[in-house]
């Protein structure tokens, strides 16, 4: 970047002293075509704000928090003139870092021969003696986006801040800050019923102390009579114990150990070990299991020398041998009589062939089934899909490009209805937001829209039909293409791009409270976007993603404890999966399973999963997997994970796949009843269907809704 800004021109101001104003220029970014600026210059309130204050002291006028910042704006080598928006952050340093304080927007100011001034108000406590820089960014007013200009500008201290508004009372004072030796006029002393440090005390009277006291010194000694029954009492020894010994009538509490029962009625219950009835009987320790014997093996005892080993165990068993496992190979099916019937989901099947079967009939796989289209939504792509409970929510999303979109509607499958949601009080278009269902209504935050990257949001309730905005404060920075999960009780929103670049910090939102907390935890996994997280019922997972220097194989875990994250903890790199993006996440009820995306352009078909107890990855089998693919959509049934669409090299697909993580087994779906092939598209689990909506197929979007119930086929074999 080139800086061909001015150098700081001061111009005299008659009683008030000099004043600095901002040279300011346009700039252009490499293979942009948009206009930026760069500022120069020094803050009002180090040069001519500080005659200032010092007028406003003398006439004994109240100190306020805000103050006046000058600049001069300059297009090319002329002075602006017109109307501009303005946001100012304050920074602890030069470069990098986060805002101490800001955004401060201001829109509307006028620039005439280059001139501007604004009030700026970080608030209360701000200006602390912490060096502070001024970063400010600019945009023509009506513009899409503001330019940051650098560098940032020092604020050097105003007059003012010789007097603050809390001169007249002492707040916190470091230690290192007070000077000097204080007379003892001028140390109140304290009541002479006061204890003091390092000094001889004597206490009178009924002394107290509700919380435990310890002493630290090992040459304390504690002189008196004590009472109480002593349970607390460790360490002693015989020595240490004088006076009548008690009767075994006085003791109480029972004996634990190889004797047990209580005091006067005391039972030998077992010796080393082993029941005392086994020693009264005279056996000895080998007939009896020892610490040796693993645990799940089945052991027997030896005749000849009462010892153990593991052994067979002969004998006849009844029951249905549904608890039965590692079974000899042969299929105790072959003992079946002629007859019997078998399920099975491969058609030929060798096993059952081979023990005698042969296969009679078989059921069809069931059909795609096409959605209403009445009050569907428009055609649309990269919208947010959720399932309430009894219908899927499709809100947002693009028409193509940037044909943002700020409507949805809700899809029945009990009853085959669209009803189009409310437009009253809901978000303004956007692409790249998140949404969760959050147990009675659906949470929207973030994205990018016509005005550019957006940090607000807002929650649906379906059944008042009603929006209600999300607040603004606390909230993270605008951002898209970021994170987020519910947690039962909050939405986590992690990661994601804004103008500074990628991020990686987040916050809370409690919609309880209507209320957003920071996420203050240190350890977080690198910035990236696009990235994919599930939610495991104490952590959130976040893995893969676009970083700084490309795809990511990286990811972390932030866990919580009593419904707050407490730490990051890195996810492992032990053969995680290859790094990628536009891959699916979903929970399986103990693994998170990664699979898909694409990496270097490539994409892929295989995956892994990660179980958290563990922190083991282990790989995603790739014997008839789908076809490699990327910007597909996922659901979980609570037994299968389910693929659908995407795209590849040959563009988008209309096949679909679930996988087994039990067996580690791929099998189709159904291709029957034209799905379309679709990339970017929506998906739900109803609970007994996968419902498809909207995405990209070919160079359009498309608005149709289609519906499979993943039941595979059946072919049934009978034993000869």
């Amino acid at each position: 970047m080139t800086n061909k800004s001015m150098p700081v021109q001061r111009n005299g101001s008659p009683g008030v002293g000099s004043g600095a104003f901002l040279a300011i220029q346009k700039w252009r970014r490499g293979g942009s075509s948009g206009p930026g600026w760069v500022v120069r210059g020094a803050s009002r309130a180090g040069a001519w704000l500080g005659a200032v204050a010092v007028l406003l002291a003398a006439s004994a006028q109240a100190q306020v928090t805000a103050f006046t910042y000058q600049g001069r704006l300059n297009d090319g080598d002329k002075p602006a003139t017109g109307i501009y928006d303005m946001t100012f952050w304050l920074y602890s340093a030069a470069t990098g870092g986060s805002p101490a304080r800001g955004p401060e927007t201001h829109a509307s100011v006028p620039v005439s021969s280059g001139l501007f001034s604004v009030t700026l108000n970080f608030g209360d406590k701000c200006f602390d003696g912490t060096p502070y820089w001024l970063e400010m960014a600019v945009r023509t007013n009506g513009e899409s986006g503001f330019t940051t200009l650098s560098p940032r500008r020092p604020l050097s201290p105003a007059p003012y801040a010789i007097y603050a508004t809390t001169a007249g009372e002492a707040r916190t004072v470091a230690a290192s800050n007070v000077v000097g030796v204080l007379s003892s006029a001028q140390v109140p002393l304290p009541p002479a019923n006061v204890a003091l440090l390092e000094r001889d005390q004597t206490f009178t009277g009924n002394n107290r102390f509700s919380s435990p006291v310890e002493l630290t010194n090992a040459a304390n000694q504690v002189a008196g009579k004590f009472t109480g029954d002593g349970a607390a009492l460790t360490n002693l020894t015989a020595t240490a114990l004088v006076g009548i010994a008690p009767s075994a009538a006085s003791l109480t509490g029972p004996l634990a150990g190889d004797v047990t029962g209580w005091q006067g009625t005391t039972v030998v219950s077992t010796v080393g070990g082993l029941p005392a009835s086994g020693v009264a009987s005279g056996a000895t320790a080998a007939n009896f299991a020892t610490p040796t014997n693993v645990l799940g093996a089945i052991v027997r005892r030896d005749p000849c020398d009462s010892s153990f080993a593991a052994g067979t165990v002969t004998g006849r068993f009844v029951g249905d041998g549904s608890g039965l496992t590692n079974l000899p190979t042969a299929p105790p099916y072959y003992a079946a009589p002629s007859g019997a019937v078998l399920v099975s989901l491969f058609s030929p099947d060798a096993a059952l062939v081979a023990g005698g079967y042969r296969q009679f009939m078989s059921t069809a796989v069931p059909s795609w089934v096409n959605g209403a289209t009445v009050n569907a939504p428009t055609a649309r792509s990269g919208q947010t899909t959720v399932w309430s409970g009894q219908a899927m929510i499709v809100w947002g999303g693009t028409a193509g490009g940037t044909a943002y979109m700020s409507s949805g509607a809700m899809y029945d499958p009990a009853m085959d209805v669209w009803s189009t949601l409310s437009s009253v009080g809901a978000p303004t278009a956007r692409l790249g937001h998140v949404a969760v269902w959050a147990d009675t209504q659906m949470i929207v935050w973030g994205g990018k829209g016509a005005t550019g990257y957006l940090g607000n949001g807002a929650r649906f309730n379906p059944a008042m039909q009603t929006w209600l905005a999300l607040p603004t404060s606390g909230a993270p920075s605008a951002r898209m293409s970021h994170v987020a999960v519910w947690t039962g009780s909050k939405m986590v929103v992690w990661g994601g791009i804004n103008l500074s670049g990628l991020l990686a910090d987040g916050a809370l939102y409690d919609p309880a409270v209507n209320q957003w907390s920071p996420l203050n935890v240190p350890g977080a996994p690198e910035a990236r976007m696009d990235a994919t997280a599930v939610w495991t019922g104490d952590r959130m997972i976040v893995w893969g993603g676009t970083g700084e220097s490309g795809e990511l194989d990286t990811g972390g875990e932030l866990v919580f404890t009593n419904g707050l994250p407490v730490q990051w903890l890195a996810t492992s790199l032990s053969n995680a999966p290859a790094a990628r993006i536009g891959h699916t996440a979903v929970w399986a009820g103990d693994r998170m399973i990664i699979w898909g995306g694409q990496s270097g352009g490539t994409p892929l078909n295989d995956g892994g999963t990660l179980c958290p107890a563990c922190n083991e990855w282990k790989g995603v089998s790739i014997t008839n997997a789908p076809a490699p693919r990327y910007d597909h959509a996922v659901v979980w049934t609570g037994t299968e994970m389910l693929i659908a669409g995407g795209a590849n090299a040959s563009g988008a697909l209309s096949t679909s796949a679930g996988y087994d993580p039990g067996t580690q087994q791929w099998r189709p779906l159904s291709n029957v009843g034209g799905p379309l092939a679709r990339s970017l598209l929506g998906a739900a689990w109803s609970g007994t269907e996968i419902l498809l909506f909207g995405g990209n197929s070919g160079s359009s979007t498309v608005a149709s809704l289609q519906r499979l119930s993943p039941q595979p086929a059946w072919y049934f074999y009978r034993k000869l």
